[in-house]
Formats: structure tokens, sequence, C-alpha cells
């Protein structure tokens, strides 16, 4: 399986192939693999990443198809090509504007994950309470489709779990059939400018405090630290990073256990 870097610490396409070709060099004929992708010659590519020569347009939307980019990032690979063949400083300075609207875009974790879109007032009752996304995504794991079982693992009193499944149903999120529970709309993500977001947030920061006074094997880490501004940004694109990955490993992952991730990185 190829390796695959993040476009957007990059502001020269040719670092970002280099550094590519290199984090795959144990792979045998990477270099032509990549050349058969973009249509062109493994010369070609040569000069390209020795010479003037530069990748169109054409090549670098295959490319970002090859390496399977999402959306943003195969518009942010794109831009940087036509950074490289940019051929005056009023046309360098449009392109890097839109690199970095880009770049801000990636950062917005609603563009970035898919999402099940609910109402308005669906999305406040929703994030009103962490026990409803609990619930949602607790009948996703075999064993946790009857009220009696939800009702023992959260600990919640049977009649309050049924008045949560029952609103549960009404958003089209969770479905009954033969007196088991299931769903019918899996993850859904806030968009960060959602007046529930805060609200999100502050729920599940206090179930977390909450876990980490308990004798569990939960990890908590909190602290405040220094650093330059730029190593601020890197920071925040490792943490980027992270959430792709995990979610490489969670989507296709058995549903065995309910877990919560908190992640915080900001300026104080």
């Amino acid at each position: 399986m190829q390796k695959i870097l993040s476009p957007y610490k990059y502001l020269d396409y040719k670092l970002f192939l280099k550094d590519i070709i290199e984090e795959n060099s144990e792979k045998r004929g990477y270099s032509t693999k990549i050349s058969a992708a973009a249509s062109i010659r493994t010369s070609y590519l040569s000069q390209v990443l020795k010479t003037k020569v530069h990748l169109t347009p054409e090549h670098a939307a295959d490319l970002a198809e090859f390496w399977g980019f999402n959306n943003l990032e195969s518009e942010y690979f794109l831009e940087l090509v036509m950074l490289g063949r940019a051929g005056n400083n009023t046309l360098k300075q449009i392109v890097y504007r839109r690199l970095e609207n880009i770049k801000v875009e990636s950062e917005n974790l609603s563009k970035r994950f898919s999402k099940s879109d609910i109402s308005i007032y669906n999305q406040s009752l929703y994030y009103s309470s962490w026990v409803y996304s609990a619930i949602h995504i607790l009948i996703s794991i075999e064993g946790y489709q009857s009220l009696e079982s939800i009702s023992d693992r959260l600990l919640i009193k049977p009649n309050k779990v049924k008045e949560y499944l029952s609103s549960l149903e009404e958003m089209g999120l969770i479905k009954n059939e033969a007196q088991k529970w299931s769903l019918s709309k899996g993850s859904i993500h806030l968009p960060k400018n959602s007046s529930m977001t805060k609200v999100n947030h502050q729920n599940w920061r206090n179930k977390a405090v909450s876990n980490s006074a308990l004798d569990s094997d939960g990890l908590h880490y909190t602290s405040v630290q220094t650093l330059s501004y730029d190593d601020f940004s890197k920071v925040k694109e490792l943490i980027l990073s992270l959430l792709d990955k995990t979610r490489s490993v969670i989507e296709p992952s058995k549903e065995e256990e309910l877990v919560c991730m908190n992640i915080d990185w900001f300026r104080i």
C-alpha cells in the first residue's frame, strides 16, 4: 500500500513529488507508477523533478486521483501545479490566496468528513445532551439493540431511554424492526459555525472530565506549552492528519466498543 503525504504542507509541488517518491522508495517502480498515472514517460517525470519543465493541470488531476485525494486535496494539488507554472507575481499572488482558502476550508472538519444532514430543530435536540449521540452510535454494536441493554450499558433508567429512542426514531436516525433497534443514518457532523457546536463540545468534554476521575483505561492529556507561530500550524496539521488516519481505521472496524475522542488545540 502506498504512503500518501498531505499536500497542505507544501507550496512547491515538485518538492511534494520528490518527498512522496522518497516516502515510497521501498516500492519497486513507484516513479514508473506515477508516470503511468499521469500518462507521461518516466523521462518526462525526471525532467519535471530536475528542470524547469512542469506538469500540466491534466497531469495534476490524474495524479490526485491516483493518490486517492479528496476534493479539497485535489484542488490544492492542482493549485500547486498552477503556482509552479505561474509566469508572473500577479498570478502567483492570486494562486497563493486560493491555496490559503483551500487550506482553511480543509481545516473545517465538517468539510473534511462526510456527514448526514438533519434539520436545525433536530440538531438542537440531538446535541442538547451527550445521551442522544451515545445511544445513536451504541446501537450499531451487536448486543445493544434493545432498550434494556442500552439502559444497562449507559446506566440510564429504561423510561428515559425509551424517550431518547423515540426521539431518535422521529429524527430518522434509527428504526425498530422486530423489537430490535438499528441505524437508519450513521455519523453526523456539525458545521463549525453551528450554534450547537459549542454545546456538543461542552457535553462530551464534561463526560471526558468525569471519565478521567475513574479507574479506567481511558487516556486523558492536558498540557499548556509555548512554541513558534510556524510550529503551531505544523502541530495543527499533524492533528488533522491523525484524525484522517483514525477514521481510516475506525470506518471499516467492527462495531464492538463505544468510545469518545476529544482533541483540543488552540491559542490562549
